[in-house]
């Protein structure tokens, strides 16, 4: 929250003052911060690689199931379609769901130790903070915001298409 959304701010500012894409806005608005677009470029490819096999998972399943070898996990009778299974399905298990995670939070409470189980979640131990915790919470920040790699500045290129706008 301390570094994350002030760099994504700080993207978003970028952004919209150059009106270009990542490599163009640094170098637009100072030359020698040039190289934070080149890392986002290089950072973005680098993500791409999960992205590919997780796409190409998908274009397997996409295959199966246009040329029908899905079939052979399940019949068109067993599967219901939405409105007799998913969603039928839906309407009873997610409310059971939320019952049994009530029920699941009353009984750790009421177990041997849940006290002390509530003041480990709710009173923090900052002897734990170590450098690496940070690193690992910066990393996790930055990859759930997107940010660092000019996505953000990106997005907000996008001039304001308000009636008072006059430029098209």
């Amino acid at each position: 929250l301390l570094l994350g959304l002030p760099i994504m701010v700080a993207e978003f500012s970028v952004g919209r003052a150059s009106h270009r894409n990542a490599v163009g806005a640094y170098r637009a608005l100072a030359p020698k911060w040039s190289f934070l677009g080149y890392n986002g470029v290089v950072a973005a490819f680098l993500i791409l690689g999960f992205y590919f096999v997780v796409s190409g998972w998908t274009a397997e399943y996409m295959v199966h199931s246009v040329t029908g070898s899905l079939a052979r996990y399940t019949t068109a009778d067993e599967y219901k379609g939405v409105q007799k299974g998913i969603e039928r399905s839906a309407k009873v298990l997610m409310p059971l769901l939320f019952v049994i995670l009530i029920a699941l939070s009353i009984h750790s409470l009421l177990m041997p130790g849940g006290e002390e189980g509530l003041r480990f979640l709710f009173r923090p131990d900052f002897s734990k903070v170590t450098p690496s915790t940070v690193l690992v919470a910066l990393g996790q920040a930055f990859f759930s915001l997107s940010i660092g790699i000019g996505t953000m500045v990106t997005c907000a290129t996008r001039r304001s298409t308000s009636r008072s706008s006059t430029h098209w």
